[in-house]
């Protein structure tokens, strides 16, 4: 789960075979022709302090119960890619969501309230009365929005959700928008995406939140 370099470090370079950070063939602090790829933690953390500056109850919260919140400082010993990428990111995101729910009063169940049939298909699905709709939380940055513009490939992993899920319709909610450029989210009627659920600066984007709400108030 952590590695080492021998001295505190806030960055270093490494490399998988496969694109779901499994296979890792190599962990250096400089670049390398097969080592290319930078996990940078004060770079992420640049986005947190947007976010905390803006919504410091957000912070006070994560601190409350435990949460990593500040990865600018030099460490001995630093999250792997696959525990930064698959777990740190993941976890940290949807706790942020959670809170953001919870807030403003949207009735969220993470994961642990999924039947066994639907877990790991989404992070988990807001509520109001008898009507629900599953969500999805990701922080896509630009080197992921490519994943997700690529429509084909996409689809074709969504559809198979929502035909396991049993729904007709899922939702995609983007933690944040790292360039800036306000996105446009998608129209689809089978897929609800928002490009961010914090602008860049660290500002809640409360039109997200307004349309999850009204969402609820829609399915049947």
């Amino acid at each position: 789960m952590y590695c080492t370099f021998g001295k505190p470090v806030t960055k270093y370079y490494y490399h998988f075979e496969d694109n779901n950070f499994i296979k890792l063939t190599g962990l250096e602090l400089e670049k390398t022709k097969k080592v290319d790829k930078l996990l940078d933690f004060k770079e992420y953390d640049v986005m947190l302090q947007k976010i905390f500056k803006k919504n410091p109850w957000i912070k006070k919260k994560l601190q409350n119960e435990g949460y990593m919140v500040d990865l600018s400082k030099p460490h001995q010993y630093l999250l792997t890619p696959t525990a930064f990428n698959n777990f740190y990111k993941g976890v940290i995101g949807e706790k942020i969501f959670a809170l953001v729910a919870e807030k403003y009063r949207l009735d969220w169940h993470d994961m642990s309230d999924l039947e066994k049939d639907k877990f790991e298909l989404v992070d988990g699905f807001l509520k109001r009365g008898i009507r629900q709709i599953y969500v999805d939380v990701k922080n896509f940055d630009s080197r992921k929005r490519a994943y997700f513009e690529s429509e084909a490939a996409f689809e074709r992993k969504e559809r198979y959700k929502l035909e396991r899920l049993k729904t007709k319709r899922i939702v995609i909610v983007n933690l944040y928008d790292w360039e800036g450029k306000e996105y446009p989210g998608n129209s689809k009627d089978w897929i609800i995406y928002y490009p961010a659920l914090f602008q860049n600066d660290g500002t809640l984007n409360r039109s997200v939140v307004d349309s999850l709400s009204s969402l609820l108030n829609e399915e049947e």
